[in-house]
């Protein structure tokens, strides 16, 4: 790597990565987006370039991992560097390693992990910073969705008609919330049941085994129907008798084609 400029700091112009294979076939479309992710990870002067440097570095391995790849558990590991490397050259610049950290962890479906994270005194002093970070935000809705589906689901597991009204104490959001968020997961097919509105309860249903029989007969009926094609086409040197037979088991299973 080519030493950094002689300025106090500046700021990545473009997606530079250790990772070429990353690099090298990039779109113009992708660039452009990997610039709005890693505009705000900075170089290092020379004083401190040794522990500043390997941490911006880190971070934008980190983010390319977790924006491009979907790769959270590689994004992780870069992360956790990048946040020894910023605790020793600009511990500021921690906190966002620190929140990108908590993201990869949740996006793991791992956070039970996270309390641990955060009890650094960081997240208490930073906390508009992390709230306000376009990577954070780009995962946001996906994030709260995600979390919400599976908070639903755990309160309504054990039963077969569950109140609204628990659901919306249990979970602490409001029932329109609620009520919509549940809408979307029977439309989805997360779990099968409907919104009985008289009574503002949820019924919840087993989830129905796949039974193939039906799958198949409609197969068997396919295939007499091509038979019963080929005899027509070839009905005068069929004996009448078995054309006959043939076509009346189409005709009778015929309906269910359609």
């Amino acid at each position: 790597m080519n030493s950094p400029s002689t300025h106090s700091r500046y700021k990545l112009s473009f997606p530079y990565t250790t990772h070429t294979s990353v690099c090298s076939s990039q779109t113009p479309k992708i660039i452009a987006s990997r610039k709005g992710h890693l505009g705000g990870v900075a170089f290092y002067p020379s004083h401190d370039k040794g522990a500043g440097n390997s941490a911006a570095l880190d971070l934008q391995s980190g983010i390319l991992y977790s924006a491009d790849e979907k790769d959270f558990k590689t994004a992780y590991s870069y992360c956790y560097e990048a946040l020894e490397g910023y605790i020793i050259a600009d511990p500021p610049k921690a906190v966002r390693a620190l929140k990108y950290m908590c993201l990869c962890k949740i996006m793991l479906n791992d956070a039970e992990a996270i309390p641990q994270l955060l009890s650094t005194k960081c997240l208490k002093d930073y906390n508009k910073e992390i709230m306000g970070d376009p990577v954070v935000s780009a995962h946001s809705r996906e994030l709260r969705d995600n979390m919400l589906e599976k908070e639903i689901s755990r309160v309504i597991e054990p039963y077969s008609e569950i109140d609204l009204s628990h659901i919306v104490r249990c979970v602490g959001m409001s029932h329109k919330q609620i009520e919509k968020q549940i809408s979307t997961m029977l439309l989805d097919k997360k779990f099968f049941g409907v919104i009985d509105q008289h009574n503002g309860t949820v019924r919840v249903y087993q989830t129905p085994h796949k039974d193939k029989t039906y799958q198949k007969s409609v197969e068997l009926i396919r295939a007499l129907s091509k038979v019963s094609a080929l005899l027509r086409s070839h009905r005068a040197n069929i004996n009448d008798d078995l054309f006959q037979a043939v076509d009346a088991i189409y005709s009778k299973a015929g309906p269910l084609l359609k």
